[in-house]
């Protein structure tokens, strides 16, 4: 889908290239994360896919066309761009930010108003409580996945993301990761990710290219870059705990045990008693009446009388199954407990991740540490 041959950019002679001799293949559907550490030329990398720098030689081939026989602003507009900032017009809606580039294509204001509310839905959003909405009503989280969206909003086959999560919290970009992996099962985009943090390139990434000095120092999968690091730069790059760095490469819904037994939050406790001892379980879930997760039981919870709303324990965090086992760690730790419940988009659990299944995942990796 995209192909950069021997792409070199030189600001200034005297300071060398900012990206030298590049040469890089990424596939339809790939998520390639570039990193490295400030001034490597990642970034540099990505806006000249667009041509928002123009390259000093080379050829940037996008889904086989070269990059200069196209019409700038009309590559643009064909390729979804995502930023840190977010960028998004302070005096227009949501719904407005989002439909910036089908009204310049020229859709029909119908099909521009389903592609709207169609997109809110894939992030998370409620059409009928955001559409109006302007962006300073919504949180930075809200705000990045509208310009998740905007990026989306007419179809392009590619979008380009220069760090998108790096200014939100680390519970916020966690999720909203997350919720990206989600999204990306869905629409299968060809993606170029520019990031710092290597962490965020081993979960994001099908493909990684480290870079140093404007040159590509390592091409790979995850795995591959994790296992077999190229250079001493790569491996000082990962950094220490590569066992625990596997995790990000290993999602809830490919690991996780069956749920326990669910019991109502209206039901009373010895129902709950009941379930713990037809199951020979030590956990129930408590849910809500349209089976959400609300908390959960133990047999010593289960003992005492009278409802299960009155006994339960809160569980504050869960995940989803598109997070990652790192992120199942993360929240046991978050949470004291030695589990994280596993639920579907609409809150309802499916699964369990306990430090066994940790432990599973990591066992026989001791080595890499």
């Amino acid at each position: 889908m995209i192909k950069l041959e021997h792409v070199t950019k030189v600001y200034k002679k005297s300071e060398g290239p900012a990206v030298a001799d590049l040469n890089l293949h990424i596939g339809k559907g790939e998520v390639c994360v570039l990193v490295g550490p400030s001034g490597c030329g990642k970034t540099t990398t990505m806006k000249m896919i667009n041509r928002l720098i123009e390259p000093t030689s080379g050829t940037i081939f996008v889904d086989g066309q070269n990059i200069m026989d196209v019409n700038p602003i009309e590559l643009r507009r064909n390729i979804g761009y995502v930023i840190q900032e977010i960028g998004l017009f302070p005096h227009m809606t949501i719904a407005e930010n989002i439909a910036t580039v089908p009204l310049e294509k020229k859709w029909p204001r119908d099909k521009i108003r389903a592609r709207v509310d169609e997109l809110l839905q894939l992030v998370g959003l409620d059409p009928n409580i955001y559409r109006q909405r302007k962006p300073r009503d919504l949180s930075g989280g809200q705000r990045q996945r509208v310009g998740v969206a905007r990026a989306m909003a007419a179809d392009p086959p590619v979008l380009l993301m220069d760090e998108p999560f790096g200014a939100l919290d680390p519970i916020n970009r966690g999720k909203l990761q997350n919720e990206f992996l989600r999204i990306q099962k869905k629409i299968q985009k060809t993606i170029v990710f520019v990031t710092h943090d290597i962490d965020e390139a081993i979960k994001m990434g099908t493909k990684i290219a480290i870079m140093r000095q404007g040159k590509l120092v390592q091409y790979d999968t995850p795995e591959n870059i994790l296992n077999a690091p190229a250079s001493n730069f790569v491996i000082n790059l990962i950094g220490g705990n590569r066992t625990i760095k596997q995790l990000n490469l290993i999602r809830v819904g490919e690991m996780m045990k069956e749920a326990p037994p669910v019991v109502e939050l209206s039901a009373p406790t010895v129902k709950a008693r009941e379930l713990l001892a037809a199951r020979g379980k030590d956990l129930l879930f408590a849910v809500e009446k349209d089976g959400r997760l609300a908390g959960y039981l133990s047999p010593q919870n289960a003992r005492e009388e009278g409802q299960v709303a009155d006994v339960m324990q809160e569980i504050p965090n869960s995940i989803t199954p598109d997070a990652t086992l790192n992120d199942a760690l993360s929240e046991m730790l978050a949470f004291g407990k030695g589990f994280v419940c596993v639920v579907d988009e609409g809150g309802k659990p499916v699964g369990l991740v306990t430090l066994g299944t940790l432990m599973k995942a990591v066992g026989g990796n001791d080595n890499n540490s």
